[in-house]
């Protein structure tokens, strides 16, 4: 057990006071949850109840902001929690946070990943737009899923003629833009391919 040392008012926001156990900081909560619990000077409390109290304190202050961040655009599952964690909540409040938006709807990872590989599409190929949905957080079979009907050809041509219509169709010129394909992530066929729509040619790149 622990004893609460001091209770004072917080100096920048009048509505949470600071919580300090055996003389040092502990964390800050709302003046209601400290009535509630009666949280005073030399009160003897466990940091596990303290903790479960703190979670408790943050938890709606933490879904508004939550709430507010997806509003516009959609978000994954981890982005939700990184998010909220640089906003100073702890992670068990972010990941009761994301259950919560998961029961509404809006943090669903699948329908974010389908969403995004389907935009992505555009000027991306499968490779590329796999890796940037695991570095969102997407689970590897999600984001497999998501790009497993996505047909690159049109795609990869069509980037292709736009890197190549100000330059000369050399060999030098065509290695360049197979490579500058690959770095969007296209498979070696679908750069090849695309490569022989704009000059038919033998070489491999």
């Amino acid at each position: 057990m622990k004893t609460v040392t001091s209770v004072t008012v917080c100096v920048k926001n009048k509505s949470r006071s600071n919580i300090y156990l055996d003389g040092e900081f502990f964390c800050s909560l709302d003046n209601l949850i400290v009535l509630k619990y009666g949280l005073k000077q030399d009160m003897q409390i466990s940091t596990e109840r303290l903790t479960e109290i703190q979670e408790e304190n943050e938890f709606s202050t933490a879904f508004d902001i939550a709430l507010n961040y997806v509003a516009r655009y959609k978000k994954t599952k981890k982005q939700i929690i990184d998010y909220l964690m640089k906003k100073g909540y702890l992670y068990p409040v972010a990941f009761k946070v994301v259950q919560k938006l998961e029961g509404y709807g809006f943090a669903d990872d699948k329908d974010f990943a389908s969403s995004y590989a389907k935009q992505s599409q555009k000027n991306k190929g499968k490779m590329l737009i796999k890796l940037q949905l695991r570095a969102k957080g997407i689970d590897k079979a999600t984001a497999e899923n998501a790009v497993e009907e996505i047909d690159e050809k049109p795609a990869s041509i069509e980037l292709a003629k736009k890197y190549m219509r100000s330059k000369e169709v050399t060999k030098e010129n065509l290695a360049k833009c197979y490579r500058y394909l690959l770095s969007k992530g296209f498979s070696y066929e679908s750069a090849q391919n695309a490569i022989k729509s704009i000059k038919d040619v033998d070489d491999d790149y």
